[in-house]
């Protein structure tokens, strides 16, 4: 996901500074393509997606304002004030989206979390605070330089809602918007960055770490400063396999032969809809969403029928700095940090949390895990600022 944004921001500003070779029309279509596609998968919280190297880093919302930036101006050329309008609020929402760990604190952080640099927590190598810091400071800079303050914003596709949109071949990517909740699901995670299934649950004015905004990984091809996971884990399901261990979905990236998306309900209210994995030898995995304003429903079924299902809910416990605070009763678990409040409620199933910790790009977590016999489950995700 970062490196397309990476190739359209540098082409959005070749064409704003005024190339016209023989490539231009190309160029600018698929530029124009790429952005109205990117308004469509943006959390309604301004973050982009997650995904691959280098995610997490605050210089892919400053190559989002750029872009965005440009087309906004672009559509304002051509009469188009809806659209110019649904850019230029994009790019403000990106740029707030960096808020948190560049202006409103007493620390500056060019990654999404709060640890001491010199943990270098879910940096790579490469990804130091001169080289990623710099440039996101760079790219903003460059928006400033396309932004167009006469153009008054309008609604996004994420301010609208509700819609899923997938994309398919080498990105396997579904996004689902409904009542500014937002969820992002890889459907055939890549090893080493993603694990496969529910990565991000977002909602607009509630910190974006608490629902979750990235999936975990062992091994992961990024340095973690503590708690690196045992397994894949995203939010979701996992079935007793017949030789009586546990198998996830989120590990099972390369038994999936194919994925189907069916959208059952799709409107400003409402948000249902489907995704089926096929992993061959007739094992199958369907996954019900329904997502409305603030919440989503689950449902997953396993056939052929296991022994046993359970489900894998990370709980948020501290990004460096922010600690926070975890209850259990009655089947909810409830985790409330910086005005913030998550709670995860399966009351047909034995719900615990465990003292297991996984680590993301984000944080480190604590895993609860939710279990009962057969093959179907059901849990409901809520997420909402503490009044």
């Amino acid at each position: 996901m970062t490196y397309d944004l990476t190739v359209r921001q540098g082409l959005a500003w070749m064409l704003f500074n005024g190339y016209r070779g023989p490539h231009y029309e190309l160029l600018d279509e698929l530029v124009r393509r790429g952005a109205l596609t990117t308004l469509c998968y943006l959390s309604p919280t301004g973050e982009a997606p997650y995904g691959g190297r280098s995610n997490q880093f605050h210089h892919m919302e400053a190559m989002i304002a750029c872009f965005c930036e440009y087309q906004a101006s672009c559509y304002a050329q051509k009469g188009d004030d809806l659209l110019a309008g649904a850019f230029k609020r994009q790019a403000r929402l990106c740029a707030q989206a960096t808020r948190p760990w560049i202006q409103d604190t007493d620390n500056w952080w060019h990654i999404k979390n709060r640890f001491d640099p010199q943990a270098e927590h879910g940096w790579q190598d490469y990804a130091t605070v001169t080289a990623y810091g710099l440039l996101a400071a760079n790219l903003f800079c460059v928006a400033y330089l396309m932004a167009n303050d006469s153009i008054e914003e309008g609604a996004t596709p994420g301010d609208v809602g509700g819609y899923v949109f997938e994309l398919e071949s080498d990105f396997h990517r579904i996004f689902a918007t409904c009542q500014g909740t937002h969820l992002q699901i890889d459907t055939r995670g890549q090893a080493g960055y993603d694990a496969t299934g529910l990565g991000r649950f977002h909602r607009r004015n509630a910190p974006t770490y608490l629902g979750l905004s990235s999936s975990f990984v062992p091994e992961p091809l990024y340095k973690l400063s503590d708690a690196v996971p045992a397994r894949n884990i995203a939010i979701g399901p996992g079935w007793l396999g017949q030789d009586s261990k546990w198998i996830h979905l989120a590990d099972c990236a390369k038994l999936i032969q194919s994925t189907k998306v069916e959208v059952i309900t799709e409107n400003s209210s409402t948000l249902e809809f489907t995704v089926t994995y096929e992993l061959g030898d007739g094992i199958s995995i369907r996954e019900q969403y329904a997502l409305t304003g603030g919440e989503v429903v689950i449902r997953a079924t396993v056939t052929p029928t296991p022994e046993a299902i359970c489900v894998t809910v990370p709980l948020f416990e501290t990004d460096g700095r922010v600690q926070s605070n975890i209850e259990q009763e009655d089947g909810t678990i409830a985790v409330v940090a910086e005005e913030g409040r998550y709670v995860a409620e399966a009351p047909l199933m034995d719900l615990r949390i465990t003292d297991e910790r996984a680590a993301n790009y984000n944080g480190i977590y604590r895993l609860a895990i939710a279990q009962q016999p057969g093959g179907s489950a059901q849990w409901r995700l809520v997420l909402d600022r503490e009044p």
